[in-house]
C-alpha cells in the first residue's frame, strides 16, 4: 500500500476504497462487492474490532424474505414462517408469514463467511485487504480523494472512503431509542418449539409512554434467543435492564436466573434510534456514508438490515459498472411521513403503543404489514394499514408535526 502523502488530503489515494466499521453495513458492503465481481480492488479495513479475523459474537440481526437469500443461508442460524403475537392481556394471535420468511443471522457468522469471501476474491479477482485495528476520527473530503484520520492519528487516504460508524440525524423533530437486552438461552431439557416464534410479546409492563414487548427466538428445543425491548426517549439502567429480562424469563416458564436447568450463554444488548430526522449519504465528493448512517433504519420499527442489504446491493452494482457510486433511498418518501406521524403519537403519549401494534397484526394479513414494514408495500396496501389506526391519534400527531413544519416538505422526511 502507497504512504499517505503527508499534509494532502487531495493528493494521491493510497488504496481504492477505505471502509470505516465493519458492522452490519461494512461486512455486507464487502460481501456484496465480492459477488459483483469487482476485480483489483485495493482496499483497508478500519474497526476498533477485527471482525474479519476475530469474528466476535455480539449481536444478532434479524429480517424477513420471500426467498432465502443464497449468499446469506451459510451466515443464517434459522428462519422461520410461524409466528405469534401476544396481545396485552397474554391471549395469542397465531400467524403463517407464508410465502416469507423471519430469518436471523449472528455477527459472528456473517463475518466468518465474509471473510471467506474477501480471501476468494484476493486469490481470484486480484484484491489486496489490509485491516487496521483502529478507530475513525475524522473524515476530510476532497475532488479526487478522501482523507480519514484515525484515533491514534494516522492518516490515510482513499478513492472513496465508506462510513458506516453511527451517527445522529440532523433536523429530527421526533427521536425514540429502541433499546434492549437479551439472553441466548440454553436449557437442558426440550423447553421450546423451533418451528414458531414470538415475535410480539406486549404482556409485559409497558411505559408511560413508547411500548415495550417481549420475543423468543428458539432455534433448537433446547436453545433460544430471549430479549425484552423497549421504545421510549430513555434508556433502562442497569438494574431495571435486568430486572426486565429475569421477569421476561420467568413469564416464559424459563428460570430467571441460571441454574441446573438453565443456562445464559451469551448476553445481548444494543440501543437503535427511531427518528423522522434527515440521514446524508453523500457528505462529500468522495465520502459515502452506509448503513444506519445513511438512513437504513426504518423509523417506526427499528429494522436496518434488509434495507442495509439493498443499499450496499445497489453501490456495489455501480462500482462493479466502473459508475459514481450512490446510496439509493432506504425507504419510499411517504413510508417517512408515515413513520413520522406514528414516531410522533408514542413520543407524546397519543398512542397507547401496545394496543397499537397488537390491533396492527389483527386487522391486516401478515404480509401487508410484513411489506408494509419492509418498505416494498404498494399504496393500496398502505392505505388499508392506515385504515386500521386509530384515527383520532395519527391526526393529532399529524397536526402536532405541521406546528413543527410541515412533514411533506421538511427535509428529514
Amino acid at each position: 500500500m502507497r504512504p499517505t502523502v503527508p499534509g494532502e488530503p487531495d493528493g494521491p489515494a493510497a488504496v481504492d476504497l477505505l471502509l470505516a466499521g465493519t458492522g452490519a453495513a461494512g461486512l455486507s458492503l464487502l460481501d456484496a462487492l465480492a459477488r459483483h465481481g469487482v476485480t483489483g480492488l485495493r482496499l483497508l479495513v478500519v474497526d476498533p474490532v477485527d471482525r474479519l479475523h476475530a469474528h466476535p459474537w455480539d449481536r444478532t440481526w434479524c429480517f424477513w424474505s420471500k426467498r432465502t437469500p443464497a449468499h446469506l443461508q451459510k451466515a443464517m442460524v434459522a428462519s422461520w414462517r410461524i409466528a405469534e403475537i401476544a396481545a396485552p392481556d397474554g391471549a395469542g394471535n397465531r400467524l403463517d408469514l407464508d410465502p416469507y420468511r423471519y430469518h436471523m443471522l449472528t455477527a459472528d457468522a456473517y463475518a466468518r463467511l465474509v471473510a471467506r469471501r474477501v480471501a476468494r476474491a484476493e486469490a481470484e479477482l486480484g484484491w489486496h485487504v489490509e485491516t487496521l485495528v483502529d478507530g475513525v476520527r475524522h473524515i476530510v473530503d476532497g475532488p479526487d480523494a478522501a482523507t480519514a484520520t484515525t484515533e491514534s492519528g494516522e492518516r490515510l487516504t482513499a478513492s472513496w472512503v465508506f462510513d458506516s460508524r453511527p451517527r445522529p440525524p440532523t433536523r429530527a423533530r421526533t427521536t425514540l431509542l429502541q433499546h434492549f437486552r437479551g439472553h441466548l438461552v440454553r436449557t437442558r431439557q426440550p423447553r421450546f418449539d423451533a418451528e414458531r416464534i414470538l415475535l410480539m410479546d406486549f404482556s409485559v409492563p409497558q411505559p408511560d409512554r413508547g411500548v415495550a414487548f417481549g420475543y423468543c427466538l428458539p432455534t433448537d428445543a433446547h436453545t433460544a434467543l430471549v430479549e425484552y425491548t423497549v421504545f421510549s426517549a430513555q434508556e433502562c439502567t442497569e438494574p431495571e435492564y435486568d430486572e426486565h429480562i429475569r421477569d421476561y424469563r420467568t413469564r416464559l416458564g424459563l428460570a430467571p436466573q441460571d441454574d441446573q436447568d438453565t443456562t445464559t450463554a451469551h448476553v445481548e444488548h444494543g440501543v437503535i434510534p427511531m427518528t423522522d430526522g434527515r440521514f446524508d449519504p453523500h457528505p462529500g465528493h468522495r465520502v459515502i456514508r452506509i448503513g444506519a448512517a445513511a438512513g437504513a433504519t426504518r423509523g417506526s420499527t427499528g429494522y436496518t438490515f434488509a434495507a442495509v442489504t439493498r443499499q450496499t446491493d445497489v453501490v456495489a452494482g455501480l462500482l462493479a459498472a466502473g459508475a459514481t457510486p450512490r446510496v439509493p433511498d432506504a425507504y419510499p418518501r411517504r413510508h417517512r411521513v408515515l413513520d413520522a406521524i406514528m414516531l410522533r403519537a408514542l413520543a407524546d403519549g397519543r398512542l397507547a403503543g401496545a394496543p397499537f401494534f397488537t390491533r396492527l397484526w389483527q386487522a391486516n394479513p401478515p404480509v401487508r404489514v410484513l411489506e408494509f414494514l419492509q418498505g416494498t408495500s404498494t399504496p393500496r396496501q398502505e392505505a388499508a394499514v392506515i385504515g386500521t389506526c386509530p384515527s383520532l391519534a395519527m391526526l393529532g400527531a399529524a397536526a402536532s408535526l405541521f406546528t413543527a413544519g410541515n412533514p411533506l416538505s421538511r427535509p428529514g422526511i
